[in-house]
Formats: structure tokens, sequence, C-alpha cells
């Protein structure tokens, strides 16, 4: 099963100013963290100015004064318009905006890029997606077809992995169903979740394996097409 550990490993640490845990010792800058809260590395912009990240939030120490980001209340990331601006915007609950400074690049590519989509991964964990985004505008049962179409590979490995454990720990959270504009009395119904369970399983074992097959091979382009403007649509 894939963890927030992993996603960090596989998305930040190719980058050049950034430190793994095991290579780390708080002590040195005078922090300490929770009991459950595990660190996983940490991003450098100086000497004097770095994010800690765990599986928690993040601590943004700037002159030995840290303030502390948790996933969880995190609603919205913004990208820079302008490259010359370093920094990700949060939005939170209550309408306000922290600035979190990520000042360097690997290689010519910036690293709020990767850090921006660690931080996507980490606020709707356990969700994985590539176009999160997206699912808030599926109307129609061709809509959900055309995202499942681009998301088909991260779509099947959550349901046969996290699925189960994502429910265990009480996914979806009222704040996830709030971002997604889902109405949070929803999921106190039965026939919700018996739906899902019908989508999820009976979808992909009625069909033989030639018949799955020949399906996706006459259905790549729909899906294509159809998610193209649904993306479009998206952005506007």
């Amino acid at each position: 099963m894939a963890t927030l550990q992993s996603k960090a490993a596989e998305l930040l640490s190719g980058i050049y100013s950034y430190v793994q845990s095991a290579e780390l010792d708080l002590s040195q800058l005078g922090l300490t963290l929770d009991s459950n809260e595990h660190l996983l590395g940490m991003y450098v912009n100086s000497p004097f100015h770095v994010l800690l990240i765990t599986c928690q939030g993040i601590h943004q120490v700037k002159d030995n004064s840290a303030t502390r980001i948790p996933y969880n209340e995190i609603l919205e990331i913004w990208l820079p318009e302008d490259e010359s601006y370093r920094q990700l915007k949060l939005r939170f609950g209550d309408n306000a905006f922290v600035f979190l400074d990520c000042l360097h690049e690997t290689e010519g590519v910036l690293d709020l890029n990767p850090l921006h989509k660690f931080l996507e991964c980490a606020i709707y964990w356990p969700h994985q997606s590539v176009h999160t985004d997206a699912i808030r505008h599926i109307q129609t049962p061709r809509d959900l077809s055309a995202y499942l179409g681009i998301e088909r590979d991260l779509v099947f490995e959550s349901l046969e992995l996290d699925m189960p454990n994502a429910l265990r720990i009480g996914f979806p959270s009222k704040r996830v169903l709030r971002y997604f504009n889902i109405d949070q009395d929803l999921i106190s119904r039965p026939d919700v979740w018996r739906l899902i369970a019908l989508v999820m399983c009976e979808t992909r074992t009625i069909l033989s394996e030639d018949e799955i097959e020949r399906n996706e091979e006459n259905s790549n382009c729909s899906f294509s097409c159809s998610w193209e403007l649904l993306y479009n649509e998206s952005q506007a």
C-alpha cells in the first residue's frame, strides 16, 4: 500500500534542497514533534529558513520562529502565476492564507512543482488522483467514465490496495466532501454505499479478461476525447 512517506520519497527525494528524515537531527533546530507525528524530510531554503515535512503537516521554520501547517486544515493550494514569486499560496477554512516559500530549483525545474504535487497528495490523502480538481466537474456517468479513463491505473491501484483501509480510518472526511461540493448527508444513506460496492466490484468481475481488453481497446479514444472536453471545461 502506498503511504505518505513513500509519496514524499517519490516526489521530493530528487530535489537537491530536500533532505530525507534519516539524515536529520531535530535537536539541532531546537524542535520537537508530537509523539504521533513522524518526520518525512526537510526542504532547505537557507540555513535559517527550512520546511519540516511530517506525516501530519509542514512546519515553516524561519529565523527561529516556527509555523505549523496541518494538512487537514488546507483547503486549496495555488502555484504562482509569475515564476519569480517562489511561494505556494495556501487557503484555509476561515479564508485565511499562508504563503509557503520554496526558493530553489533542481536541474532547471522549480522545486515548487514537486512540492505542490506532494501537498495535493497529502491534503486529499488517502484519495489519490492525477487531476483531483476535475472531480468537482463530474455530473454524469459519461463524465465519470472519461475521468476514470484518464485515471485508470491509479484508481485501480487505489481500489485494490487503499480503499478498505481508507474507509476504516473514516474516509471521506467532511472536509473532503465540502471541498468537492458533495452533500455531507449523502454518506449516511446505506444505498450510497451499496452503489459504490456495486460499481467497484461488479464492473471489474462481470467481464472476462478478453472482453475487458476489447473494451479498453475500443474505448481508449472515446475516453481521451471525452476527458479532453471535461478537462477543458474544468479550466474555464
